[in-house]
């Protein structure tokens, strides 16, 4: 059977390679993490798009954005229910996993990209859709302005981070298959002004493209 296809959202093949050609000597903060490390009590399917292998945060003070992004194992897949949650500590975080032995993972408030291709910011209860964002190949990116995610103790540049994917497939921690880094965040990287002035005009006059797929994923990003 043929795998089914749809729009997800990326940035136009010219302009992207002039954004990493400009960005990536700026991401200071890029975390590797080991393939094929699935938690213990993670009890879905060991699909390469469910690992990370590294993940990375960088923060714009100009533009007071934030930008988060991960590599996976494997290619993401867009007819898996899957999703990436990267926690946000802003100063107030709770260490939930501590039951599942990951406790040196804090976090309050979420943003989450689906692999079906939707994102939105979870913080204080409220969830606001984000739309720029990008899902191609194995990669995953998302900006976020800072106002969705106003500091409860830290400021902006000294935010932790750490991304979480869970499969839709089961509920609580069992869903989540990895933690980048294992058992800890880490900190948001802050760029040199005019490097990253040039990545966030990019990516604006890029745009990016979505459909949204007529299913409403009701899991928590905890439990």
């Amino acid at each position: 059977m043929p795998r089914k296809t749809r729009c997800t959202p990326v940035v136009t093949a010219g302009v992207l390679t002039g954004l990493f050609a400009v960005s990536q000597p700026t991401i200071a903060a890029t975390i590797s993490d080991p393939i094929g490390d699935f938690i213990a009590s993670y009890g879905g399917p060991h699909d390469s798009d469910l690992d990370v292998t590294s993940v990375s945060a960088i923060y714009d003070p100009t533009h007071a954005t934030f930008r988060l992004g991960a590599t996976l194992a494997g290619a993401i897949n867009p007819a898996s229910n899957g999703f990436y949650v990267f926690g946000v500590d802003r100063g107030a975080g709770a260490n939930p996993f501590a039951v599942i032995g990951v406790g040196g993972v804090t976090f309050d408030g979420v943003v989450v990209v689906t692999e079906a291709g939707t994102a939105r910011a979870v913080v204080d209860g409220v969830t606001t859709p984000l739309t720029a964002f990008s899902l191609s190949g194995n990669t995953v990116s998302v900006d976020v302005p800072g106002s969705l995610l106003p500091s409860t103790g830290l400021t902006p540049d000294h935010y932790l981070i750490n991304l979480w994917p869970r499969t839709g497939d089961f509920v609580g921690n069992a869903a989540i298959s990895d933690f980048a880094p294992n058992n800890s965040d880490f900190a948001v990287s802050t760029p040199e002004p005019t490097s990253i002035a040039l990545l966030v005009t990019g990516l604006v006059a890029a745009g990016v493209t979505r459909r949204r797929r007529g299913r409403v994923m009701d899991q928590t990003v905890v439990g």
